[in-house]
């Protein structure tokens, strides 16, 4: 089973209200990931996310491992205090 997983790097275009452009780098698993990110990421861009023009795949990528968060704090195996 491969859990490897392949993140791609965007680039975010998008202009400010002074109408001068921007270009932002994320990396993320696609598009809407990658748009979500800069979004979160940019106070400007959480307000007025339609200011974004373009989400650019480049051909950069990498491989990821997903992390295992372990057991829950509520684990039945987990000794009482």
């Amino acid at each position: 089973m491969n859990t490897q997983r392949t993140i791609h790097q965007y680039l975010i275009r998008y202009k400010d209200l002074e109408g001068k452009s921007h270009l932002e780098s994320v990396y993320a698993s696609d598009a809407m990931e990658a748009q979500n990110f800069a979004i979160d990421c940019n106070s400007g861009l959480f307000q007025r996310p339609h200011l974004i023009n373009a989400v650019i795949k480049t051909d950069k990528k990498i491989r990821v491992m997903p992390v295992n968060p372990g057991p829950p704090e509520s684990s039945p195996n987990k000794p009482r205090r």
